[in-house]
């Protein structure tokens, strides 16, 4: 029973403080809006467009007819979406600057027009990406509010130049974005830089739609228009951006639903098994019971005997757990987010719990 009892507190308290993580997760605003948006992966073979030549155009396309589909909002379109976990790193600097600081590593985003505003992204300053944003004008970025902030502390960066890998010319800053996260929901991820796709072709792009309909019920138009400009080009990839949320959440999801099912059925075992012995001790000791009742023995003692040797196991147990939940914090630290693996408010709720459930066990058999 005492072991019960240890081992119930301690998957009760772990899985407390998942759901509390899962809480504060959930919690976390990740830069973009997932809220009724559709994604799909579209990646044209090099073979056809050699040299990258007619991508850009492929992909204008393609969201022209997607953006006048009924219910559509908004349609974008970037290499590397929120939370898709790839991105391509590049080098950056401030214009002129010898500085080390003024030098950094980001994440390069690719993405056309109307992507700003499909993925829910936050506008700051300055403007998203427009057709005309395309060679043989000079090149144009925009950063998301991490980088401007390290570069440029309390300067307003649109106008800035800076030097991006691969460009042969500085390229202008014409907006700020809040950072939208790559890898996880509550992750800070490194700084990035957003290309116009026109600069920097991809052959892969995810198409991204706001609607303000059911978002799955445009994945049928997608495929129509690609297969419209190309029977043979598959879509993969198509999911809500919702669930693409969710995913990225399964793992501690899993584990909260897993640590909270054995900790109940500890709970359930320790109590039932508290009771079964007590019950069992009475039955032995009857006629003891009896016999102090005829001397003289008030009811109540013999009820607070009773509940006192059922309250010293759990008490025992508690404390056991207790220590065990401490040990232990280390397996949950990587987990958790947002609260301490050894938070007191968690402890001394899951303790008070189980030792109400305990004395409520020890009641029926005195």
């Amino acid at each position: 029973v005492t072991a019960q009892i240890a081992t119930a507190l301690v998957l009760i308290t772990g899985a407390v403080l998942l759901i509390r993580t899962f809480a504060a997760i959930r919690s976390v605003d990740p830069g973009f809006e997932s809220a009724n948006v559709i994604t799909a992966r579209v990646t044209l073979p090099a073979a056809k467009y050699p040299d990258g030549t007619g991508v850009p155009a492929f992909f204008e396309q393609l969201l022209d007819r997607l953006a006048v589909a009924p219910g559509v909002e908004a349609a974008g379109a970037a290499n590397s979406p929120p939370l898709s976990r790839r991105a391509n790193q590049i080098n950056v600097r401030v214009v002129g600057s010898a500085d080390p600081s003024q030098r950094m590593l980001v994440d390069a985003i690719v993405m056309t027009p109307g992507y700003v505003r499909a993925a829910g992204l936050t506008l700051l300053d300055g403007r998203e990406f427009s057709r005309d944003d395309r060679p043989p004008r000079p090149p144009v970025v925009i950063v998301d509010d991490a980088l401007a902030h390290t570069f440029w502390p309390g300067v307003d960066p649109v106008g800035k130049r800076m030097d991006v890998e691969h460009y042969q010319e500085p390229a202008t800053i014409i907006g700020v974005v809040k950072q939208a996260h790559l890898y996880d929901v509550h992750k800070v991820d490194r700084p990035q830089v957003y290309l116009p796709h026109a600069h920097s072709p991809s052959f892969g792009l995810t198409v991204v739609l706001r609607t303000r309909l059911d978002p799955a019920g445009l994945a049928p138009q997608i495929r129509r228009a690609v297969g419209e400009l190309d029977r043979a080009q598959p879509v993969a990839e198509i999911r809500t951006l919702a669930s693409t949320v969710d995913d990225s959440l399964v793992d501690r999801r899993l584990a909260m639903t897993l640590l909270t099912g054995f900790g109940v059925t500890a709970l359930l075992l320790a109590s039932i098994g508290l009771y079964g012995l007590l019950s069992y001790v009475v039955s032995e000791r009857t006629r003891e019971i009896g016999i102090r009742l005829a001397l003289g023995a008030q009811t109540s003692t013999m009820r607070w005997m009773i509940l006192r040797r059922g309250a010293a196991l759990a008490g025992i147990g508690l404390a056991i757990g207790l220590a065990g939940a401490y040990a232990g914090r280390r397996i949950l630290e990587t987990q958790l987010y947002g609260v301490s693996p050894t938070d007191f408010a968690t402890l001394a709720g899951v303790a008070a719990l189980l030792l109400i459930v305990a004395l409520a066990a020890c009641y029926l058999p005195a």
